[in-house]
């Protein structure tokens, strides 16, 4: 009997660190998405599906997806939108700091 229990607790303590792994996973997860907004995730995926990429899973980097011409132009429009959205950032700040030293 004391086999059966040894490995009744085995299992119990693998359950117990595969439960902690998940969780860790989890909550790394959560942290990358929590930098994104909804209209952010939504652009993205819009420019994913612009590019061509409809049917084609998101690449982990070590997918053939990542070679493929399709892939390169969803880069270079996720790059160009960044870009835009920057430059249109520096301009309104550049508007309020010139409306904030013309007042008196």
């Amino acid at each position: 009997m004391s086999i059966y229990y040894r490995t009744l607790a085995c299992a119990a303590l693998a359950l117990g660190v595969s439960a902690v792994a998940q969780a860790h996973n989890d909550a790394a997860a959560n942290t990358a998405t929590q930098g994104l907004t909804r209209e952010q995730v939504l652009e993205d995926l819009q420019q994913w599906h612009a590019s061509g990429m409809t049917f084609v899973p998101h690449p982990s980097g070590s997918s053939d997806a990542a070679q493929s011409p399709e892939y390169h132009r969803y880069l270079q429009q996720r790059q160009a939108a960044a870009q835009t959205t920057a430059a249109a950032a520096d301009a309104a700040q550049t508007a309020a700091s010139e409306v904030s030293t013309k007042q008196p």
